[in-house]
């Protein structure tokens, strides 16, 4: 009797350490999913947002760049003038 209640320990102790070691990987398992699809969908919100900037600031940018441009091309017309009156 003793020698059979050892053994039904026994052999509920293994089979707790086997379902332990298998709700182990099966939530390793469900972790990697949910990251994958985590960051799937991060990845989504992240290109939305950024075509919705650009497509928000793409008229400013050009602008900026034009202004920049003429900016540019007004201190060489300053230089030029400059170099005539001192010339």
């Amino acid at each position: 009797m003793i020698a059979e209640q050892f053994a039904n320990r026994q052999r509920a102790a293994k089979a707790a350490i086997q379902q332990r070691a298998q709700l182990q990987t099966e939530l390793v398992s469900v972790g990697e999913e949910a990251t994958t699809l985590a960051l799937h969908t991060l990845n989504g919100l992240a290109d939305d947002a950024r075509h919705r900037i650009i497509g928000a600031t793409a008229d400013q940018v050009d602008l900026r760049d034009g202004l920049r441009h003429l900016v540019g091309e007004l201190r060489n017309q300053i230089a030029t003038g400059e170099a005539l009156l001192s010339g």
